[in-house]
């Protein structure tokens, strides 16, 4: 349906913008397209229908507004309603200001509503207690502040184990084969005991020295309960990786998802980085290392870097203010003699 060049669609969009902007001016100060007055004329309008029913929107449960198809007994109906998501629902006898079954709406007469139970709407938090545990979300040493779950893998043909770095399942190689893993990490409220998910398995020591740059990876692999998982599919990317790829160029776009920025994307500058970092046990030389303009922030390290087509291109392990850098993922798997679990 449309009416003055809007389409009902517009209409109800246009309502739901009301709710945050309702002050809208009655007397356009210039003369303006006739379609752009028709829909100048229908937010005045709308604003004073938005106003009536704040008592309802302002409700404590309603969760928010939107636009979708109205659903009866569980089915799509085919027609537009203004969409009421709640917390819960409750007997209309028991709410103060009810959610009224049709609002007026200029030009489009009575529009259904349709309220939509969908429980409490909170930010979600990458650094919470994740079971079965996932790759992005946070882990760590007791002994570190928090890194990201990189990926699940294999461990000399054994499953149910992760991936992440050295300096945050292993404190730097100053760990012990055995040790606990938590999830979360210590500074997102994990605690050895109930927050323990798994055990150190490996890791690939530190020569530490910078002459030669000797390392080639940051990197080490847990065991994990069978209680606590661990599931494949990366957080926000929606299933595991798609496979490894050694293929690393410049200007290739990449993408990760980690514990402190969530799912973010880079673009590759420099694939024959040389780096020598500080650890707790001395200056670490890394060769062959790839260098991203900047996507990450600390607590991302671990995180598995994929390509544009969601394959395994390395592992996300050190940053500055103006770059991201990554091990390759080829060297972390024949160093640790891990495999990467993928799907199609």
């Amino acid at each position: 349906m449309t009416s003055g060049g809007i389409t009902e669609a517009e209409r109800l969009e246009l309502a739901l913008e009301l709710c945050a902007e309702p002050e809208v001016p009655e007397v356009l100060p210039v003369a303006l397209p006739a379609d752009l007055v028709a829909a100048t004329s229908f937010r005045v309008e709308t604003a004073r229908v938005v106003d009536r029913s704040r008592p309802w929107v302002a409700t404590d449960g309603v969760q928010g507004l939107g636009i979708g198809q109205k659903i009866t007994a569980g089915t799509e109906t085919g027609e537009l309603a203004l969409r009421v998501y709640v917390e819960a629902k409750l007997p209309k006898g028991s709410c103060h200001a009810p959610v009224p079954s049709t609002v007026a709406l200029p030009d489009l007469g009575q529009v259904h509503t349709d309220v939509v139970e969908i429980g409490p709407i909170r930010p979600e938090s990458f650094r919470e207690r994740v079971r079965p545990v996932l790759p992005g979300c946070s882990v760590g040493h007791p002994d570190i502040s928090a890194g990201t779950l990189g990926a699940v893998v294999t461990y000399q043909g054994k499953p149910g184990h992760i991936l992440s770095n050295s300096h945050v399942l292993a404190a730097s190689g100053m760990a012990t084969v055995g040790d606990a893993v938590l999830q979360p990490a210590r500074d997102d409220g994990g605690v050895v005991g109930k927050d323990r998910i798994g055990s150190l398995a490996a890791f690939v020591p530190f020569v530490h020295t910078d002459e030669g740059f000797p390392n080639r990876v940051d990197a080490a692999v847990a065991s994990v309960r069978k209680a606590a998982g661990p599931d494949p599919v990366i957080r926000l990317v929606g299933r595991p990786p798609a496979g490894v790829t050694t293929r690393v160029r410049r200007g290739m776009h990449v993408h990760k998802v980690g514990r402190t920025t969530d799912h973010t994307f880079g673009v590759i500058q420099d694939v024959n980085l040389r780096i020598a970092l500080n650890y707790p046990g001395g200056r670490v030389g890394f060769r062959d290392q790839v260098l991203c303009s900047r996507y990450t922030d600390g607590g991302d390290s671990g995180s598995l870097v994929l390509s544009s087509s969601d394959r395994a291109v390395g592992l996300h392990f050190a940053g500055s203010p103006s770059a991201s850098v990554f091990n390759r993922i080829a060297h972390v798997l024949a160093d640790l003699d891990v495999a990467l679990v993928t799907g199609g």
